[in-house]
């Protein structure tokens, strides 16, 4: 399985007095554009999912609402309170068991989770210092689910990147 981990997009920040509940913190206009061109990089890079599981707070909602909207999958969304922040290996791999037979599956979520699992599932350790910026993405591909989801890593890019190759 082709295993994609998206950090949310840029998000309002929790000081804002907008703000009441980090639940509702909702990307910024910045954070939308720049999704928008790293969902591009994407499809030139002939990138799809045939799901795309998210964390139920709002900035990785419409981070995943971004992503499917440029690559033409919006029906592909799926909400996974797993990946709301404390998501850890365990609770991955209760969610990666019901999609054992699924080519690509996206995850969008959160830091520091995201860069934790990253780790976890390549073997490493929490130092290993694969880093997620806001809208960074990397591609593991699973070798095993179980007992515990491990993989290699394919590729890792930082959302600066990926606006590159999107051109």
């Amino acid at each position: 399985m082709q295993l994609y981990l998206i950090r949310h997009a840029i998000a309002v920040r929790s000081d804002s007095p907008v703000v009441t509940a980090d639940g509702e913190r909702a990307l910024t206009e910045v954070g939308i554009k720049k999704m928008r061109n790293v969902a591009r990089a994407l499809v030139r890079m002939g990138v799809t999912f045939d799901v795309v599981l998210t964390s139920p707070l709002i900035r990785a909602r419409q981070t995943a609402e971004i992503v499917c909207d440029v690559l033409k999958c919006p029906d592909r969304i799926e909400p996974c309170d797993a990946l709301a922040p404390g998501c850890d290996i365990d609770l991955l791999a209760d969610v990666l068991r019901k999609y054992e037979s699924a080519n690509a599956v996206a995850l969008v979520g959160h830091n520091p989770d995201f860069e934790a699992l990253a780790a976890d599932l390549i073997g490493g350790s929490h130092q290993t210092g694969i880093l997620f910026k806001k809208g960074g993405i990397c591609r593991i591909d699973l070798d095993r689910i179980d007992p515990q989801p491990a993989g290699g890593l394919i590729w890792h890019m930082t959302p600066k990147l990926l606006r590159m190759i999107a051109g």
